[in-house]
Protein backbone atom coordinates (compact mmCIF):
# COMPACT_ATOMS: atom_id res chain seq x y z
CA UNK A 1 0.00 0.00 0.00
CA UNK A 2 1.27 3.58 -1.01
CA UNK A 3 1.85 6.37 0.88
CA UNK A 4 -1.57 8.57 1.59
CA UNK A 5 0.17 12.06 0.35
CA UNK A 6 2.71 12.64 -2.74
CA UNK A 7 3.91 16.08 -2.23
CA UNK A 8 5.11 17.15 -5.73
CA UNK A 9 8.02 20.28 -5.41
CA UNK A 10 8.99 21.89 -8.72
CA UNK A 11 12.24 23.69 -8.16
CA UNK A 12 14.81 26.01 -10.13
CA UNK A 13 17.71 27.70 -8.21
CA UNK A 14 15.80 27.12 -4.97
CA UNK A 15 19.06 26.69 -2.63
CA UNK A 16 17.94 29.29 -0.28
CA UNK A 17 14.26 28.56 0.06
CA UNK A 18 14.19 24.43 -0.10
CA UNK A 19 14.62 23.75 3.10
CA UNK A 20 12.36 25.62 4.70
CA UNK A 21 9.82 24.55 2.19
CA UNK A 22 10.66 21.24 3.25
CA UNK A 23 11.34 21.77 7.03
CA UNK A 24 7.73 22.67 7.21
CA UNK A 25 7.13 19.90 5.40
CA UNK A 26 8.79 16.99 8.17
CA UNK A 27 7.43 19.46 11.51
CA UNK A 28 3.63 18.53 10.62
CA UNK A 29 3.68 15.43 12.61
CA UNK A 30 2.65 12.83 9.95
CA UNK A 31 4.25 9.22 9.56
CA UNK A 32 6.97 9.35 7.30
CA UNK A 33 5.40 6.45 5.76
CA UNK A 34 2.12 8.17 5.12
CA UNK A 35 3.51 10.51 2.45
CA UNK A 36 6.37 10.79 0.13
CA UNK A 37 8.27 13.88 -1.04
CA UNK A 38 8.91 14.65 -5.10
CA UNK A 39 11.29 17.37 -5.41
CA UNK A 40 11.75 17.84 -9.33
CA UNK A 41 14.80 20.10 -10.12
CA UNK A 42 14.16 21.44 -13.41
CA UNK A 43 18.05 21.98 -14.19
CA UNK A 44 18.66 24.09 -12.20
CA UNK A 45 22.15 26.34 -12.18
CA UNK A 46 22.95 26.75 -8.57
CA UNK A 47 23.52 24.00 -5.58
CA UNK A 48 19.54 23.00 -5.33
CA UNK A 49 20.32 19.58 -6.09
CA UNK A 50 23.20 19.35 -3.21
CA UNK A 51 20.79 21.03 -0.57
CA UNK A 52 17.89 18.07 -1.34
CA UNK A 53 20.57 14.96 -1.31
CA UNK A 54 21.68 16.10 1.81
CA UNK A 55 18.31 16.92 3.52
CA UNK A 56 17.30 13.55 1.83
CA UNK A 57 20.07 11.81 3.48
CA UNK A 58 17.81 12.03 6.89
CA UNK A 59 14.88 11.10 5.14
CA UNK A 60 13.97 7.88 2.85
CA UNK A 61 10.75 9.14 1.63
CA UNK A 62 12.50 12.48 0.01
CA UNK A 63 13.26 11.74 -3.75
CA UNK A 64 15.17 13.85 -6.47
CA UNK A 65 14.41 13.91 -9.86
CA UNK A 66 16.65 15.97 -12.17
CA UNK A 67 15.75 17.62 -15.68
CA UNK A 68 18.41 17.67 -18.08
CA UNK A 69 17.08 20.54 -19.42
CA UNK A 70 15.09 23.46 -18.28
CA UNK A 71 11.24 22.99 -19.18
CA UNK A 72 9.18 24.84 -16.61
CA UNK A 73 7.00 24.20 -13.82
CA UNK A 74 4.90 22.80 -15.64
CA UNK A 75 6.57 19.99 -16.63
CA UNK A 76 8.09 19.57 -13.27
CA UNK A 77 4.65 18.52 -12.11
CA UNK A 78 3.98 15.87 -14.73
CA UNK A 79 7.19 14.61 -14.12
CA UNK A 80 6.19 14.58 -9.96
CA UNK A 81 2.99 13.17 -11.02
CA UNK A 82 4.29 10.29 -13.09
CA UNK A 83 6.52 9.36 -10.23
CA UNK A 84 4.26 9.51 -7.74
CA UNK A 85 2.54 6.83 -5.77
CA UNK A 86 0.43 8.62 -2.73
CA UNK A 87 -3.48 8.62 -2.65
CA UNK A 88 -3.56 12.08 -3.02
CA UNK A 89 -1.46 14.52 -4.43
CA UNK A 90 -0.39 18.04 -3.25
CA UNK A 91 1.64 20.67 -5.10
CA UNK A 92 3.90 23.18 -3.24
CA UNK A 93 6.12 25.81 -4.85
CA UNK A 94 9.63 25.67 -3.30
CA UNK A 95 9.39 29.11 -1.72
CA UNK A 96 6.12 28.43 -0.04
CA UNK A 97 5.29 25.99 3.33
CA UNK A 98 2.82 23.90 4.69
CA UNK A 99 1.16 25.98 7.91
CA UNK A 100 1.83 24.22 11.11
CA UNK A 101 -0.19 20.89 11.55
CA UNK A 102 -1.94 21.51 8.18
CA UNK A 103 -1.09 18.22 7.12
CA UNK A 104 -2.84 15.98 9.88
CA UNK A 105 -6.06 17.96 9.64
CA UNK A 106 -5.70 17.89 5.84
CA UNK A 107 -5.76 13.99 5.88
CA UNK A 108 -8.37 13.40 8.57
CA UNK A 109 -10.93 15.50 6.75
CA UNK A 110 -9.72 13.56 3.25
CA UNK A 111 -10.66 10.58 5.18
CA UNK A 112 -13.66 11.24 6.10
CA UNK A 113 -14.57 12.05 2.04
CA UNK A 114 -12.86 9.53 0.32
CA UNK A 115 -13.34 8.99 -3.46
CA UNK A 116 -13.45 12.94 -3.66
CA UNK A 117 -11.62 13.97 -6.43
CA UNK A 118 -10.63 17.46 -5.40
CA UNK A 119 -10.09 19.32 -2.21
CA UNK A 120 -9.97 22.92 -2.02
CA UNK A 121 -8.58 24.64 1.24
CA UNK A 122 -7.39 28.31 2.12
CA UNK A 123 -3.89 29.78 2.75
CA UNK A 124 -1.86 32.94 3.76
CA UNK A 125 -0.13 35.26 1.69
CA UNK A 126 3.37 36.51 2.96
CA UNK A 127 4.74 39.50 1.65
CA UNK A 128 7.50 42.01 3.32
CA UNK A 129 6.53 39.95 6.56
CA UNK A 130 3.22 40.58 6.90
CA UNK A 131 0.84 37.89 7.19
CA UNK A 132 -2.64 38.26 5.27
CA UNK A 133 -5.28 35.18 5.66
CA UNK A 134 -6.95 34.63 2.53
CA UNK A 135 -10.01 32.60 3.49
CA UNK A 136 -13.34 32.16 1.09
CA UNK A 137 -15.79 32.23 3.93
CA UNK A 138 -19.09 32.63 2.26
CA UNK A 139 -18.19 29.24 -0.23
CA UNK A 140 -20.34 26.36 0.59
CA UNK A 141 -18.53 23.30 2.00
CA UNK A 142 -21.08 20.54 0.22
CA UNK A 143 -19.93 17.90 -1.68
CA UNK A 144 -20.30 18.52 -4.73
CA UNK A 145 -19.21 18.60 -8.80
CA UNK A 146 -16.18 20.29 -10.23
CA UNK A 147 -18.78 22.06 -12.53
CA UNK A 148 -21.03 23.16 -9.74
CA UNK A 149 -18.36 24.43 -7.53
CA UNK A 150 -17.69 26.18 -10.88
CA UNK A 151 -20.78 27.88 -10.37
CA UNK A 152 -21.26 27.97 -6.94
CA UNK A 153 -17.90 28.45 -5.07
CA UNK A 154 -14.92 30.00 -5.60
CA UNK A 155 -12.02 29.17 -8.21
CA UNK A 156 -9.23 28.16 -7.11
CA UNK A 157 -6.76 29.16 -9.71
CA UNK A 158 -3.62 27.76 -8.62
CA UNK A 159 -2.80 24.17 -8.43
CA UNK A 160 -1.14 24.97 -4.60
CA UNK A 161 -4.88 25.71 -3.21
CA UNK A 162 -5.68 21.95 -3.99
CA UNK A 163 -5.30 18.18 -3.19
CA UNK A 164 -6.44 15.51 -5.71
CA UNK A 165 -7.06 12.32 -5.83
CA UNK A 166 -3.92 10.22 -7.97
CA UNK A 167 -6.25 8.29 -9.76
CA UNK A 168 -8.51 10.79 -10.67
CA UNK A 169 -5.87 12.79 -12.74
CA UNK A 170 -4.36 10.02 -14.13
CA UNK A 171 -7.83 8.40 -15.61
CA UNK A 172 -8.40 11.83 -16.95
CA UNK A 173 -5.68 12.13 -18.30
CA UNK A 174 -4.61 15.84 -16.63
CA UNK A 175 -1.64 17.23 -17.38
CA UNK A 176 0.02 20.57 -17.10
CA UNK A 177 1.41 22.50 -20.38
CA UNK A 178 4.87 22.16 -20.66
CA UNK A 179 7.51 24.68 -21.95
CA UNK A 180 5.15 27.53 -20.72
CA UNK A 181 4.80 30.17 -17.73
CA UNK A 182 1.21 30.66 -16.30
CA UNK A 183 0.50 27.07 -16.84
CA UNK A 184 -1.38 26.94 -13.95
CA UNK A 185 -5.15 28.48 -14.43
CA UNK A 186 -6.27 25.82 -16.91
CA UNK A 187 -5.07 23.47 -15.60
CA UNK A 188 -7.04 23.98 -12.42
CA UNK A 189 -10.42 24.86 -14.54
CA UNK A 190 -9.79 21.60 -16.38
CA UNK A 191 -9.66 19.82 -13.66
CA UNK A 192 -12.63 21.30 -11.75
CA UNK A 193 -15.04 20.60 -15.06
CA UNK A 194 -13.71 16.47 -15.05
CA UNK A 195 -14.42 16.35 -11.56
CA UNK A 196 -17.57 14.14 -10.12
CA UNK A 197 -16.90 15.27 -6.73
CA UNK A 198 -15.42 18.40 -4.96
CA UNK A 199 -15.31 19.85 -1.70
CA UNK A 200 -14.24 23.10 0.06
CA UNK A 201 -12.20 22.82 3.34
CA UNK A 202 -11.79 26.09 5.28
CA UNK A 203 -8.79 25.21 6.72
CA UNK A 204 -5.48 27.02 6.43
CA UNK A 205 -2.79 24.94 4.55
CA UNK A 206 -0.95 26.71 2.32
CA UNK A 207 1.71 29.60 3.34
CA UNK A 208 2.21 31.42 0.27
CA UNK A 209 5.64 33.65 -0.13
CA UNK A 210 5.76 36.72 -2.84
CA UNK A 211 9.00 37.91 -3.44
CA UNK A 212 11.64 35.49 -3.10
CA UNK A 213 11.90 33.47 -6.75
CA UNK A 214 9.04 34.85 -8.17
CA UNK A 215 8.32 33.88 -12.57
CA UNK A 216 5.32 35.79 -12.63
CA UNK A 217 6.38 39.17 -12.40
CA UNK A 218 5.41 40.08 -15.89
CA UNK A 219 6.73 43.74 -16.09
CA UNK A 220 8.23 44.47 -19.90
CA UNK A 221 9.13 40.59 -20.34
CA UNK A 222 8.06 40.28 -24.10
CA UNK A 223 8.50 35.97 -23.70
CA UNK A 224 6.28 36.20 -20.56
CA UNK A 225 3.55 38.65 -21.61
CA UNK A 226 2.84 36.22 -25.08
CA UNK A 227 2.67 33.10 -22.50
CA UNK A 228 -0.04 35.79 -20.80
CA UNK A 229 -1.76 35.12 -24.46
CA UNK A 230 -1.10 31.82 -24.55
CA UNK A 231 -2.85 31.21 -21.66
CA UNK A 232 -6.15 33.25 -22.29
CA UNK A 233 -5.96 31.15 -25.50
CA UNK A 234 -6.31 28.17 -23.82
CA UNK A 235 -8.87 29.48 -21.68
CA UNK A 236 -10.89 30.29 -24.56
CA UNK A 237 -10.79 27.08 -26.01
CA UNK A 238 -11.90 25.51 -22.44
CA UNK A 239 -14.68 27.99 -22.45
CA UNK A 240 -15.65 26.38 -26.54
CA UNK A 241 -15.57 22.97 -25.13
CA UNK A 242 -17.93 23.61 -22.16
CA UNK A 243 -20.47 25.69 -24.06
CA UNK A 244 -21.17 21.93 -25.15
CA UNK A 245 -21.58 19.94 -21.61
CA UNK A 246 -22.80 23.14 -19.44
CA UNK A 247 -23.59 26.88 -20.42
CA UNK A 248 -23.84 27.96 -16.95
CA UNK A 249 -20.01 26.80 -16.18
CA UNK A 250 -18.95 28.30 -19.46
CA UNK A 251 -20.72 31.52 -18.61
CA UNK A 252 -18.53 31.94 -15.10
CA UNK A 253 -15.23 30.95 -16.85
CA UNK A 254 -16.43 33.56 -19.84
CA UNK A 255 -16.27 35.67 -16.85
CA UNK A 256 -13.06 34.90 -16.10
CA UNK A 257 -11.60 34.84 -19.19
CA UNK A 258 -12.82 38.15 -20.37
CA UNK A 259 -11.70 39.98 -17.48
CA UNK A 260 -8.04 38.38 -18.06
CA UNK A 261 -8.45 39.49 -21.35
CA UNK A 262 -9.04 43.08 -20.42
CA UNK A 263 -6.44 43.17 -17.92
CA UNK A 264 -3.56 42.08 -20.33
CA UNK A 265 -4.48 44.24 -22.97
CA UNK A 266 -4.29 47.29 -19.84
CA UNK A 267 -1.66 46.41 -18.50
CA UNK A 268 1.05 44.08 -20.63
CA UNK A 269 0.13 43.96 -24.81
CA UNK A 270 0.81 47.54 -25.28
CA UNK A 271 4.41 46.92 -24.02
CA UNK A 272 5.54 44.47 -27.05
CA UNK A 273 6.85 45.95 -30.57
CA UNK A 274 4.39 46.56 -33.47
CA UNK A 275 4.73 43.54 -35.10
CA UNK A 276 4.20 41.27 -31.75
CA UNK A 277 1.11 43.16 -30.72
CA UNK A 278 -0.22 42.55 -34.21
CA UNK A 279 0.49 38.79 -34.15
CA UNK A 280 -1.17 38.53 -30.54
CA UNK A 281 -4.32 40.67 -31.40
CA UNK A 282 -5.01 38.52 -34.79
CA UNK A 283 -3.96 35.06 -33.09
CA UNK A 284 -5.91 36.32 -29.52
CA UNK A 285 -9.21 38.04 -30.85
CA UNK A 286 -11.71 37.85 -27.64
CA UNK A 287 -14.61 35.97 -27.90
CA UNK A 288 -17.59 37.63 -28.68
CA UNK A 289 -19.96 38.98 -27.60
CA UNK A 290 -19.82 40.32 -24.74
CA UNK A 291 -20.94 43.76 -22.90
CA UNK A 292 -17.75 45.44 -21.89
CA UNK A 293 -17.28 48.07 -24.96
CA UNK A 294 -13.39 47.52 -25.19
CA UNK A 295 -13.96 43.98 -25.36
CA UNK A 296 -16.09 44.46 -28.00
CA UNK A 297 -14.36 47.20 -29.64
CA UNK A 298 -10.78 44.88 -30.03
CA UNK A 299 -12.99 41.99 -31.37
CA UNK A 300 -15.18 43.76 -33.92
CA UNK A 301 -11.83 45.96 -35.23
CA UNK A 302 -8.87 44.40 -34.34
CA UNK A 303 -6.56 46.54 -37.07
CA UNK A 304 -8.38 49.59 -36.19
CA UNK A 305 -7.52 49.24 -32.57
CA UNK A 306 -4.20 48.11 -33.20
CA UNK A 307 -3.42 51.27 -35.00
CA UNK A 308 -4.76 53.16 -32.17
CA UNK A 309 -2.67 51.95 -30.57
CA UNK A 310 0.21 53.17 -32.28
CA UNK A 311 -0.96 56.78 -32.36
CA UNK A 312 -1.75 56.33 -28.14
CA UNK A 313 0.95 53.91 -27.06
CA UNK A 314 3.04 57.40 -25.86
CA UNK A 315 0.30 58.23 -23.84
CA UNK A 316 -0.94 54.86 -22.12
CA UNK A 317 0.38 54.66 -19.04
CA UNK A 318 -0.79 57.53 -17.86
CA UNK A 319 -4.43 57.08 -19.74
CA UNK A 320 -4.00 53.46 -17.86
CA UNK A 321 -3.39 55.15 -14.05
CA UNK A 322 -6.62 57.04 -15.13
CA UNK A 323 -8.61 54.77 -16.15
CA UNK A 324 -7.53 52.41 -12.61
CA UNK A 325 -8.33 55.75 -10.96
CA UNK A 326 -11.86 56.28 -12.22
CA UNK A 327 -12.58 52.67 -11.61
CA UNK A 328 -11.64 52.50 -8.04
CA UNK A 329 -14.25 55.31 -7.40
CA UNK A 330 -16.95 53.32 -9.42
Amino acid sequence: MGPFFSIIIPVYNGEQCIGQCLDSIYAQGLLEDDFEVICVNDASTDNTSKVILEYGLSHKNLRLITHEKNRRQGAARNTGLRAAAGEYILYIDADDAFISDALPQLKEELEKNRGIDILRFNHVIVKNGEVKECRTLSDSQEIMSGRDFIKRNSIPWVPWLCSYRRRFLIENNLSFVEDVLFEDADYVMNCLCQAGKMKYYSHLVIKHVLGIIQTTNIKNNEGKIKDVFKLLSRVKSLVINEEKIDKDSARVIMGHYAYMYKRNILRYWWRLPYKDRKELLIQNKPMLPYQDRLIAFIGAYPMLFLWLSVIAKPFLPSMRLIYLKVKGRT
